[in-house]
This record gives structure tokens, sequence and C-alpha cells, in this order.
């Protein structure tokens, strides 16, 4: 498993567009604009706070449209992805966050000097004259995969590995040793529900598909406030606001239907109300569930103020929506 971690992490897009930007920057060649947009479509599979992911979108708009004129705009992706939550301490505090991200990747620029000839331990302490260590160890990895650790604050702060020791420990680990090494830590130490869905995914485990047999079995048995809790947890899911959207609705629609049995027919109405608006424009099939059906059970209780013959929730299990 921490091989495909590994894998999975060097292969996302935005690895890609740092080599491709860097190479731009460096032999003057154009970068290629449809992976840059694709990497601003992800920022909020990777970023948890939308407030940063929209100053990042800034950033790469003007790379778009001005081109990568520096090294810290080659370079910047790494940390600013990667340390994302270091990163914000920096710029949560700063009246004007775009200035400040441009002050950090300006600092990022006073790198350049390390890479002209420097290598190893000299390398590094170049690196870390200019930019705090954390960053230093995404730019030193980006350079010499084989030989550098790169760090996020967990990483460090739970193996106790800092500026003064860094060198020293990662020293013995090269090669193959080093990226297992990096996989095994972020299995073990990686805290992101978003990150973790994903890879589980490409494992093809589906943390959505469990929780979808759990919430099919619990709406068809009656169970309703409890499907609804269920229902809400595949919600949290995601950051895709269309499915949240659409999740939302089942999850107001089991809510109602909840209200219904307890005989709270006015406050059922409101809930299936708001239910089917987020239901509207959900395709009939959505993420493998019979939400046409459910759609039209809901608007015949919204008509007729009864629970009648609840409809069977169904999921197909091998869908490959999920």
């Amino acid at each position: 498993m921490a091989e495909y971690f590994f894998e999975f992490e060097k292969r996302k897009d935005y690895y890609k567009l740092t080599n491709n930007l860097y190479s731009a920057y460096t032999k003057g060649k154009s970068f290629n604009k449809s992976l840059l947009r694709k990497v601003k479509e992800e920022l909020n599979n990777w970023i948890e706070n939308p407030n940063q992911v929209q100053i990042y979108t800034r950033f790469l708009n003007e790379i778009e449209k001005n081109g990568v004129n520096s090294f810290g705009e080659s370079m910047a992706l790494l940390p600013l992805i990667n340390n994302y939550r270091e990163v914000w301490k920096e710029l949560e505090n700063s009246e004007n966050k775009v200035e400040a991200l441009r002050n950090f990747v300006s600092r990022l620029d006073a790198c350049e000097i390390c890479t002209r000839g420097l290598t190893g331990k000299e390398f590094f302490e170049c690196l870390t004259q200019n930019v705090d260590f954390l960053t230093a160890t995404q730019i030193a990895n980006f350079f010499f995969p084989e030989e550098f650790l790169p760090l996020n604050e967990e990483i460090a702060r739970t193996l106790k590995i800092s500026n003064e020791n860094y060198y020293e420990v990662i020293k013995p680990l090269k090669g193959n040793n080093l990226k297992n090494l990096y996989a095994a830590l972020y299995v073990l130490l990686q805290r992101d529900e978003v990150k973790i869905n994903f890879v589980k995914k490409l494992l093809g485990i589906s943390r959505e598909r469990e929780l979808l047999r759990e919430a099919v079995y619990l709406w068809n048995t009656g169970n309703f406030y409890e499907a609804h809790e269920v229902l809400e947890e595949v919600w949290r899911l995601f950051r895709n606001e269309k499915i949240k959207q659409c999740y939302r609705g089942l999850v107001r629609g089991a809510i109602a239907l909840h209200k219904l049995k307890e005989g709270k027919k006015e406050e059922a109405t409101e809930v299936l109300k708001q239910a089917l608006l987020d239901l509207k424009d959900c395709g009939d099939n959505f993420r493998g569930l019979n939400l046409n059906e459910v759609r039209a059970y809901l608007e015949e209780v919204l008509a007729t103020g009864e629970l009648g013959n609840p409809v069977e929730l169904k999921y197909n299990i091998k869908s490959e929506a999920a």
C-alpha cells in the first residue's frame, strides 16, 4: 500500500506541472496551459481551506496569463500544496494575502543560486538560508529525489526531525529506501480524508461504497434518521459542490421522512421542499443510486402529506460512479 501512496503522490498533476514550469523557465519553452488549468480545478482536492484555494487560483491565473517568469514561480506549487497548512499560517494573518504569497514566492527565487553546482549538505544548507526548513526539504527533493526526504510539519514533529539533525538522519537513506520511507510515513501520518479517499479509489477501496451499503439498509428498514446520519457522512467525503448538493438532498429527504413518521407534517413539508430543490438537477442514476425513483416518491409525499409506501433505496454496488 505504501508504494501505491508514493506513486500516486508522485504522479499527481501538480508534480507534472512543476516539472513543466521549471523546464519552461530554464529552457524558455512554453508550458502546458491545459495541465495548469487542470491543477487549478484540482486544488480543492488537496487543500481544505477554500480561501487558500482562491488565492492559489489567482496565483496560477497570473502564470497562465503572463508565463513563468522566475525560479520561485516554477517551484512554488510543491511547498504550497504539500505544506499548505504551514504556508497558510503565514498567509492567514496578512491583510493582503495575495501580496504575502508573492513574498513567499520571492523567497523561493533566492534559492535559484543553490542549484548552480551545489550538491549534498552544501545544497541543503544554501536552501535553508533562504527559505524555511520544510520548504527546503520540498525543493531539495525535487532536484535530488533519491537523496532528500520531503517533510511536512506532522512528519517532522512526530519523528523529531529538525534543521539541526535533518541531514544526518537522511544521509544513510538513499535511492529506493528513501522513497519507501517517505511512502510509509505518508501512509502512517496522513490525516487528510479527501486524499485518503482518492488513494482508496486507486486501490479499489471506496468508503463511499461502504457507507452507501449501510445507508441503503437503514433506509429500506425504515430507519430514516439513522440513514440520514450515514448519508451525511458520505456528504462529508466530497468537496465537489455538485456532488455535495445531491447528497444533501438525500440527507434532507431522509430527515423529512423521519419527521413525517413522528407526525411532524409541517416540519417535514419544509425539509422536503429543500430536499427536492437539491435533487432537481441530479442525474437519475446519481452515484449508482436510483435517484429518479426516490425523487418521484418524495414529490408524491410532498403532494399527499403521507408517508405512503416508501420507495426502496437501491444502490448498484458495481457502479463505476462510485
